[in-house]
């Protein structure tokens, strides 16, 4: 990979393809995927609410405001959501390979 000058910048090169197909995700499915606590047990409603809060980083009441359902977030909250899905999804494909940070340092 040939180096821009900016080690940063062919890191992020790396990413771009989980990127590209990370349109939006419903906080409904990330929950589901991510949640200790899955729908219908007792407490998933603050324990999602408080995952999104911190994920997304904004106030609990905000996430509130959004539904029950999250009907009502944000296009771009989806969005990041489905941008830190992609990572996760690079995250373990990296530990399956036995590949770290090492690894992608040496790609430079």
């Amino acid at each position: 990979m040939k180096s821009t000058g900016d080690s940063g910048l062919s890191k992020i090169a790396l990413l771009r393809p989980f990127f590209r197909y990370a349109r939006a995700l419903n906080p409904e499915k990330f929950c589901e995927k991510y949640a200790k606590k899955q729908k219908g047990e007792w407490g998933y409603r603050a324990s999602w609410k408080r995952l999104l809060a911190y994920v997304l980083d904004v106030s609990e009441k905000t996430v509130e405001a959004w539904g029950p359902d999250y009907e009502n977030c944000p296009e771009k909250y989806q969005k990041r959501l489905a941008e830190i899905d992609a990572l996760k999804t690079a995250e373990q494909i990296l530990k399956r390979h036995g590949l770290s940070q090492e690894f992608l340092d040496a790609l430079d």
